[in-house]
């Protein structure tokens, strides 16, 4: 009889654990039933018109719960079945082509939901792709030589709030023969140019620059990534293609580029300007150059022409007096609304004085805009390595640990400043 009693006991125990277990666990959620709706649709190249197969096909929404791929037919079709009441999207992407979507009517134009009903039938629905497209040409002098190594830009015209901008600015290399050509262009209008930006910095920073990179000075980054953000190619100072205009250090093109003819009896410099399709100096007497879907547009050819500058000098002066090491942009009348589109740049001395060395005449504005630099943490260290042609490259490391005091606060004033130069 106690063997029994026993044995009952531990069945009853059991049957306890396992009711406790089930009671645990949470509630299934009933599965939802398949939808009784059905959706029929095409890719289409936007060039042609016609059909476009093996695009991949993206659908999203409570129509269809989780997201679904799918892949165009060799007719451009694809269907999707078991849709539920809710809303979807889809988008469509095929490589050389520009993402497209449901109601997609422009490149980068927004996309439209699609309101599903219990047992809808949606036929035709279309999703518009448009096939990069690309411009080409080729660069000279005056003499009609190839230039090579000069960069090409594309701006491509923008309506942003009813008003006319240029984004964008794909760049293409001149190669050995002069030619270049610019890929992955999103049909519409463009500015096309030959970028040339003059950069010159006094001589006592690119000294200050030259001892921070032997040195390993942990603000190195921090001091002077703006100035070579303006294009100053590493150690100036030993840079063979570094000239000294008085107290400036004017960087002239490397390997490759346009290189002026030597300054006059008077000791004028010359550049090649900046020069926009089909020979005009300003953005505003510029031509578009329109790019259709798939499209490409050849002979967008260039001839530059070395042309006489003069000197532009002054001193940056904030609330506590001269302000040293300020970066200046000088940017063409007409050229405001092209991203990173100077005409020359320097930065001031630790005086404040600046000068722009060779800038062609015309009319300007002085930009500086500088936000306060981040000061460098105790645990920060730097690393610099100088390459040949006085290339040089700069990393910063960092050591600090979790309960390490954050980095002090930058004590610097925000500067912002235009100035118009005639």
């Amino acid at each position: 009889m106690i063997v029994m009693r026993t044995r009952v006991l531990v069945v009853a125990a059991l049957v306890l654990i396992v009711a406790a277990a089930h009671a645990q666990q949470p509630p299934q959620r009933p599965e939802r039933p398949p939808g009784t709706g059905l959706l029929v649709g095409r890719t289409i190249d936007a060039g042609t018109g016609r059909p476009l197969p093996g695009a991949v096909v993206t659908i999203n929404g409570s129509s269809v719960g989780a997201s679904l791929r799918l892949m165009s037919d060799k007719e451009g079709r694809f269907v999707v079945r078991e849709l539920r009441k809710g809303t979807l999207t889809m988008t469509a992407a095929k490589p050389g082509y520009l993402d497209g979507a449901f109601g997609r009517r422009r490149p980068g134009g927004l996309l439209q939901s699609i309101d599903v009903e219990d047992g809808a039938r949606i036929g035709d629905a279309t999703i518009v792709l448009w096939r990069h497209g690309a411009i080409a040409g080729t660069v000279v002098d005056e003499a009609g030589e190839p230039v090579v190594g000069v960069p090409v830009r594309a701006f491509r015209r923008t309506f942003a709030a009813g008003r006319r901008g240029f984004g964008g600015g794909n760049m293409a290399m001149t190669d050995d023969r002069g030619m270049y050509r610019l890929a992955n262009l999103t049909p519409g209008d463009y500015l096309v140019a030959v970028v040339s930006t003059t950069v010159a910095i006094p001589l006592d920073l690119a000294e200050d620059m030259r001892q921070a990179s032997i040195s390993n000075a942990p603000n190195w980054t921090a001091t002077y990534r703006e100035v070579m953000s303006i294009g100053v190619v590493g150690n100036v100072t030993s840079n063979p293609n570094s000239v000294q205009v008085g107290t400036q250090l004017l960087q002239t093109p490397g390997r490759g580029g346009a290189v002026p003819p030597p300054p006059d009896e008077n000791g004028r410099l010359f550049v090649y300007p900046s020069t926009f399709y089909p020979g005009a100096t300003s953005a505003a007497t510029a031509q578009l150059v329109a790019v259709a879907s798939g499209e490409e547009r050849p002979s967008v050819d260039f001839q530059l022409k070395p042309v006489a500058t003069v000197r532009v000098s002054g001193n940056v002066t904030g609330a506590g007096g001269p302000v040293a090491n300020v970066v200046l942009h000088l940017v063409a009348e007409g050229s405001e609304q092209l991203p990173d589109f100077d005409t020359a740049a320097t930065a001031a001395d630790k005086n404040g004085a600046f000068m722009f060395a060779a800038v062609p005449s015309g009319q300007y504005t002085i930009r500086i805009v500088q936000l306060p630099r981040p000061l460098p943490s105790p645990n920060t260290t730097a690393t610099v390595v100088q390459m040949g042609g006085g290339m040089m490259f700069s990393t910063m490391t960092s050591t600090s640990g979790p309960n390490d005091p954050l980095p002090p606060v930058p004590t610097e004033p925000a500067l912002w400043a235009t100035v118009p130069v005639t």
